[in-house]
C-alpha cells in the first residue's frame, strides 16, 4: 500500500471541510474539491443532513449549508469532541485570512 492509498479523515469529514470553507458550495463543487464521485457526495450530504450535522437553506438565489459545529463526532474514540473542533484544527491560517478578507469571519 502506498502513502496515497489511504487518508486519516473520512469522505464525510472532507465534505464538511469543503463546506466549512465555503457554505455556498453545491454537490458538484464539493465533488471537484474532494475528488469524491458526485453521487457519493450527494449521499454524504444526505447522511450529514439526516444526522443534523448540516442544514441546507436557500437565501435569495443562493443555497447555503450551515454546519452545526456543536454536534459531537459519532465514533466513541472522538465522540467527546464537537465537529467544530475538528474543523478548527484543519483550517489553515491561509483559510482564515481568506475568510477575513471576504468578510466571512
Amino acid at each position: 500500500m502506498s502513502v496515497t492509498d489511504w487518508t486519516f479523515l473520512s469522505d464525510h469529514a472532507h465534505v464538511l471541510v469543503v463546506l466549512a470553507r465555503d457554505p455556498r458550495n453545491d454537490a458538484r463543487a464539493v465533488a471537484g474539491a474532494t475528488g469524491i464521485d458526485i453521487d457519493r457526495v450527494r449521499a454524504i450530504l444526505h447522511d450529514l443532513e439526516e444526522a443534523r450535522f448540516i442544514r441546507r437553506e436557500r437565501r435569495g438565489g443562493t443555497d447555503y449549508t450551515f454546519i452545526n459545529r456543536e454536534m459531537a463526532l459519532h465514533h466513541a474514540v472522538e465522540g467527546h469532541h464537537a465537529v467544530g473542533r475538528l474543523l478548527d484544527a484543519i483550517e489553515s491560517s491561509a483559510d482564515a485570512l481568506r475568510d477575513r478578507i471576504a468578510g466571512r469571519d
